[in-house]
């Protein structure tokens, strides 16, 4: 057995995390189904994405925000840190869980709702209403959008042990406003640079600021990552 990573170990971690949100998880699901209710698809089951990405944004980070608050109580840290688990284990089953699990429950449970608000309007109503069609929403450009968010506010989860949505939350807009502030020095085009060729960029200071956040999906998301993990192995010395 790993030390690391045991993929049987590893499954015993993830059914206790899910068991022991069962009651926020239940309240989510019930959210999304009221809220299918509340705003049934008329026409060819082609909803706004917007309504979608509200829920996912708003429940998950909500969700992730909440879910390191057991580390930051003395007694229940106990309980956390004795889990017969790697820090590796650790760390992934609650990202997991946090992220890509939150984003197969809204979708699924969104999905799954407005079967049943469609046969709830056109047989007891009369209303035409449809389901979803899942696969004619442009749903990857939200779901990535939110993996990026979400790596943000794990990682405020784990550092702050109060407030930590609110917390997190001041210290992207204090980020964006620093971002603001040294704007001026981003003003070339970073693909007009690369046309020109990568002395350009090598050459300019600012150049090498504004390309990490050009494609900061290559940057913050594994960044964040890597400094909760980190954290998570902190807690436990």
């Amino acid at each position: 057995m790993s030390n690391y990573f045991d993929l049987t170990r590893f499954y015993r971690v993830i059914k206790i995390e899910i068991l022991a949100q069962k009651k926020s998880l239940l309240v989510y699901m019930l959210i999304v189904f009221m809220v299918a209710l509340l705003f049934p698809v008329h026409g060819y089951g082609m909803p706004d994405i917007g309504l979608l990405g509200f829920l996912l944004y708003t429940l998950g980070l909500i969700f992730t925000s909440t879910l390191f608050a057991d580390i930051h109580s003395q007694s229940s840290s106990t309980n956390y840190l004795l889990l017969p688990c790697s820090n590796l284990e650790r760390f992934l089953s609650r990202w997991l869980l946090s992220s890509f699990g939150m984003v197969l429950l809204i979708v699924l449970t969104y999905f799954i709702s407005s079967i049943l608000v469609a046969l709830l309007y056109n047989v007891l109503l009369g209303f035409n209403v449809h389901p979803i069609h899942l696969l004619s929403m442009q749903l990857m450009p939200v779901i990535v959008d939110y993996m990026q968010l979400q790596s943000l506010f794990f990682l405020g989860a784990i550092i702050f042990k109060k407030n930590s949505a609110l917390m997190t939350i001041c210290c992207i807009a204090f980020f964006l406003f620093i971002l603001f502030v040294l704007s001026p020095l981003f003003s070339i085009n970073i693909d007009y640079a690369l046309m020109l060729g990568q002395p350009l960029i090598l050459l300019n200071p600012a150049m090498h600021f504004y390309f990490l956040f050009s494609y900061k999906w290559w940057v913050i998301m594994p960044l964040c990552l890597g400094v909760s993990y980190l954290k998570i192995a902190e807690s436990e010395s």
